[in-house]
């Protein structure tokens, strides 16, 4: 009798894992074409912009933190 109750639960283990597996590969792999076609359809130009954007943004902030200590300096 256990032993019946040990196959059937590695059994139903083994199809739960393998369902969830299938769920993971279709997901990744949905995202990954989604992915390459928006990459394809000017997403990188889009990545390059909004890169450019954020590095001058980090600029313009790095600068007022500069001038803001400089001028604490000589007060």
């Amino acid at each position: 009798m256990p032993d019946t109750f040990m196959k059937s639960f590695v059994n139903t283990l083994l199809f739960n894992l393998a369902t969830i597996a299938a769920v993971i590969v279709g997901v990744v792999s949905y995202a990954y074409r989604a992915a390459r076609v928006w990459y394809a359809n000017g997403g990188r130009e889009f990545l390059m912009s909004a890169a450019a954007n954020f590095a001058a943004g980090v600029n313009k902030l790095s600068e007022k933190i500069y001038f803001k200590l400089e001028d604490a300096e000589y007060a």
